[in-house]
């Protein structure tokens, strides 16, 4: 396994710079944010610095190892291939994966041999420019590179305060400074990445929708592409609810209750058709992760992570007996909710420090979640779920994604890291839900658009 042992002197004081040019640019285009979430940008991105920094630290000297080294050795050689042959550089970067041993033999060349898979190469020259202007020190790159990522979040962030700007704080804490999210979307990970791509796209079909900015079209394209490359399974659940989240907003356009039940049918099927056709196109993209692999890919995670859990003293879980039926995975769906956004019970499935931490803020949420189903009732929150299409489409994602990761992982290590994409939607559901429940007016007027 590639790690870094130590942290040289040049890499603290360049991070050091960095940290400070980055605070010095975050205050001279503060005002350039929204007065909505304008209060929140500082503290967010000060935050962002802190978990990165903490992330490289970690990695170093506790997990002294780990997918981020390899990403970052694959980084400093296309590094060099920049400096090296910066005219042919957009060959060499669209090089075809079976075609690297190609590429020049300069320093770093040896990593050509581990990046053998599609996402590990996109990982090593994405983060290459960010491994260039840091003089290919791990410390300083994985601060520019979290910085870079991290507006993934703050665009999600951002369009659930112009959907509900009352509810910024509770959106803020679920969002932005979620101990899990923030320290798992720092750092050279291909969560990171995910997660930029996530809110990029979310952001893209906001403005789509809300705004008929149709140049967000290319901004969407480029999102799609970089997550079927890394992590294509979040988009089969994603582009979904997405979906479900337009159809919505068009009836919402519709002022006509007769054109509204005349045409929304032929809307909800042209959703279902370009949605089956997007499927088709990525699952034909994904590799391992197409649709006729994932009940392989579920078969070879419980087995991997069944065996780090027994042989090196990992914090594993197991669903029982699973069937790999359509029937018998589904039926496993409850305890994998559960085991997604509330395990591992604090104390008593809790091996490491990391996973200790994990069991804190699982357990704080499987509290707010019940003080949120008891003041609010199961009824009521049925009837809000039918009264708000952006609820239940963030709903929906946030749930079948979760059931997705829970099934699958039988790694809280792993679980804590793959379950990223569905916490600032599943946090910003319970959310919205809290502040209809204090409403005794009109469930609408607590939305601002």
């Amino acid at each position: 396994m590639l790690k870094i042992t130590e942290l040289h002197t040049l890499d603290i004081v360049l991070c050091s710079a960095y940290t400070v040019m980055a605070i010095i640019i975050l205050f001279a285009i503060r005002n350039q944010i929204s007065d909505k979430t304008r209060k929140y940008f500082i503290p967010y991105f000060s935050f962002k610095i802190i978990t990165a920094i903490a992330f490289a630290l970690i990695h170093v000297y506790y997990y002294k190892g780990g997918d981020t080294f390899l990403y970052f050795e694959g980084a400093v050689y296309f590094s060099n291939l920049i400096l090296y042959e910066p005219t042919n550089l957009i060959n060499h970067y669209f090089i075809d994966l079976n075609e690297t041993s190609q590429l020049p033999a300069i320093e770093g060349y040896y990593i050509l041999e581990v990046l053998k898979s599609p996402d590990t190469i996109f990982m090593s020259k994405l983060t290459a420019p960010f491994a260039l202007i840091s003089a290919n020190q791990f410390l300083t790159t994985t601060l520019n590179f979290t910085l870079f990522t991290s507006i993934g979040a703050w665009l999600i962030f951002t369009v659930f305060v112009n959907l509900y700007q009352k509810a910024s704080m509770f959106f803020a804490i679920g969002t932005l400074f979620y101990p899990t999210l923030a320290i798992w979307t720092s750092g050279i990970l291909k969560d990171s990445v995910t997660l930029l791509g996530l809110g990029v796209l979310f952001f893209a079909i906001f403005k789509l929708l809300y705004h008929k900015k149709w140049i967000y079209l290319t901004l969407a394209t480029l999102a799609i592409y970089s997550t079927i490359i890394l992590k294509p399974y979040v988009l089969y659940i994603f582009i979904p609810s997405m979906l479900l989240w337009a159809q919505g907003r068009i009836n919402q356009q519709i002022k006509s209750t007769f054109y509204k039940y005349l045409i929304t049918p032929f809307i909800a099927l042209s959703f279902i058709l370009f949605g089956y056709l997007l499927f088709n196109e990525i699952s034909e993209s994904a590799g391992k992760y197409s649709l006729e692999n994932l009940e392989s890919i579920a078969k070879g995670f419980h087995s991997w992570h069944s065996y780090l859990a027994e042989t090196r003293g990992q914090s594993g879980y197991t669903l029982g007996e699973v069937s790999y039926t359509p029937l018998g995975m589904l039926s496993k769906a409850p305890e994998s909710l559960f085991v997604t956004f509330y395990r591992p019970f604090i104390f008593l499935e809790t091996k490491n420090i990391p996973t200790l931490f994990e069991g804190i803020q699982s357990f704080l949420l499987l509290i707010i979640t019940i003080y949120i189903i008891f003041k609010t009732g199961l009824r009521n929150i049925l009837r809000i779920l039918f009264k708000d299409t952006n609820l239940l489409a963030f709903l929906i994602f946030a749930l079948i994604f979760a059931y997705a990761v829970g099934f699958t992982s039988y790694n809280f290590g792993a679980l804590s890291r793959y379950k990223t994409p569905a916490l600032p939607f599943f946090t910003a559901a319970l959310t919205i839900i809290y502040f209809y429940s204090k409403k005794e007016k009109k469930l609408s007027r607590f939305k601002t658009i």
